[in-house]
């Protein structure tokens, strides 16, 4: 089969080259390894170049995926939390960062680390645009190399609330690269080994009911286009993911609550092909030999179809001191998986409880940040050999001062196999946990400083969670960061 456009945007034609040519997992390392040299040099310069443009958030790197809870963050450069700010002074834009310099252990490695993170936005009545991201390079005795990058970004579009044809359209992106995060979904590996994924979505909103009233009567569809590559991994290469949705509910057009719909009823399908690479002679690894393969061989397919109801992006700003979005999802999920063995198939109930507040105190002097998750999830593992439940709780909470900030999350995750091909070992409960903890002090003249520590205990090889033994993947280090 042919590869897919949205994998070959992320990566260069080059590297493509240089990973058919390779014999055997090593070598794809290896070439990984002199991309990732490339990558630092030229990351070196942008991060003095941040430097000079950028000021800084106080925000921890993002070392744990806590997937249930929404992200607020990404709004806090459009609507600011300034209730304390003469009205006349109050902004609708902002553009933030910080550029950092520490040490630590990384994956059982000292290294130095290098690390910076931006964040902007701008609103009007009818336009909003919003992103942030993270980057961290490391250099240890042994090596140069891109530890992991995080990019999210947003624009939305919406007519004026009392126009005849009422109307939202709004297009998000994903996308990473690197090391991956600890918890990460269990359809990205349930590991931290390295990868790139992306996404892309867009979501539109026709108002379907009279104008008038705090919320109207909307029709809403939802594209979705994604994709993953994997890293030292010889059971995976690629996946490519895309989705539609449509649902039928209420949604603010008025200009009271800033983004968001409640559906009263949703349906959404999606389709996930996934490849594995070919090794040595021709045969895809981890299939029986003789098996007919090409470089990104497909090696099966994944498909769901999901009935519910629920929140998208429902956005609170109340009086300049709060900012939440709360993620609603209830329903039921039909899976087919396309093994090796044959088609496996089950469904199961669907649910998603979450939401992450941000508010300034009476003072305005000390801000808070609260989030919390509850999520049962019934997804496919991501070689799409066995259909599984996951049960996740995830909680963050963040306290900054004028003189420090004090930053704490983490989570739980229990995965429970439903359905596997008839000769696969049984599997149990596999249960994985991780935690990250940072303090800074701010010393003044911009200048932060402080310590940190993550860590995950779940699987270490990507495809089948259950195929490797559960180890501590542990971040600890120092940090010096500074903004103007």
């Amino acid at each position: 089969m042919g590869r897919p456009d949205f994998v070959c945007l992320l990566r260069d034609v080059r590297d493509v080259r240089d990973v058919r040519a390779v014999r055997d997992v090593r070598d794809v390392r290896d070439v990984r390894d002199v991309r990732d040299a490339w990558f630092v040099r030229g990351v070196g310069i942008a991060l003095v170049v941040a430097t000079v443009v950028l000021p800084a958030v106080a925000h921890a790197d993002d070392r744990i995926d806590l997937v249930g809870i929404p992200d607020a963050q990404i709004l806090e450069q459009a609507f600011h939390l300034d209730r304390g700010t003469d009205y006349e002074e109050r902004e609708k834009h902002g553009v933030d960062g910080w550029i950092g310099l520490g040490g630590g252990r990384y994956h059982g490695i000292d290294s130095a680390i290098a690390n910076a993170a931006f964040a902007f936005g701008w609103r009007d009545d009818n336009f909003l645009v919003a992103g942030r991201g993270e980057l961290a390079v490391g250099e240890s005795i042994e090596d140069s190399r891109l530890l992991r990058g995080r990019y999210r970004a947003l624009a939305e579009a919406r007519t004026d609330w009392d126009a005849e044809l009422g109307a939202v359209v709004a297009l998000t992106t994903n996308f990473e690269h690197g090391d991956g995060l600890g918890l990460s979904a269990t359809r990205l590996g349930a590991a931290s080994t390295p990868r790139d994924n992306g996404e892309l979505v867009m979501t539109s909103l026709v108002r379907i009911g009279k104008r008038g009233g705090d919320f109207s009567w909307v029709a809403s569809a939802r594209g979705e286009v994604g994709g993953t590559r994997w890293y030292d991994t010889p059971q995976l290469d690629y996946a490519n993911r895309k989705a539609l949705g449509l649902g039928l509910g209420k949604a603010p057009l008025d200009g009271e609550l800033p983004r968001g719909s409640i559906e009263l009823i949703r349906a959404r399908v999606e389709h996930t092909e996934i490849h594995r690479p070919r090794i040595g002679g021709g045969d895809v690894a981890g299939a029986p030999a003789g098996t007919a393969a090409g470089a990104g061989a497909a090696a099966g397919e994944v498909r769901e179809a999901q009935v519910g109801m629920g929140t998208t992006d429902m956005t609170l700003y109340i009086d300049h001191e709060l900012l939440a979005v709360i993620a609603v999802d209830l329903g039921w999920s039909w899976l087919e998986a396309d093994t090796a063995k044959g088609t496996i198939a089950d469904n199961a109930f669907r649910m998603r409880l979450g939401t992450d507040l941000e508010w300034r105190d009476g003072t305005d002097k000390a801000r808070r940040r609260v989030g919390f998750a509850l999520v049962r999830t019934p997804t496919a593992t991501a070689d799409g050999q066995r259909l599984a439940g996951e049960w996740r709780i995830e909680g963050i909470s963040v306290l900054e001062t004028r003189r420090f900030v004090l930053d704490g999350r983490g989570g739980i995750s229990w995965l429970h196999l439903f359905e596997a091909a008839p000769d696969a070992a049984p599997a149990p409960m596999l249960v994985r946990y991780g935690a990250q903890l940072e303090a800074l002090v701010k010393l003044g003249g911009g200048i932060e400083a402080g310590a940190y520590h993550a860590n995950a205990y779940e699987p270490r090889q990507a495809g089948d969670p259950w195929a490797s033994a559960r180890i501590w993947v542990t971040e600890t280090g120092f940090l010096a960061r500074w903004h103007p």
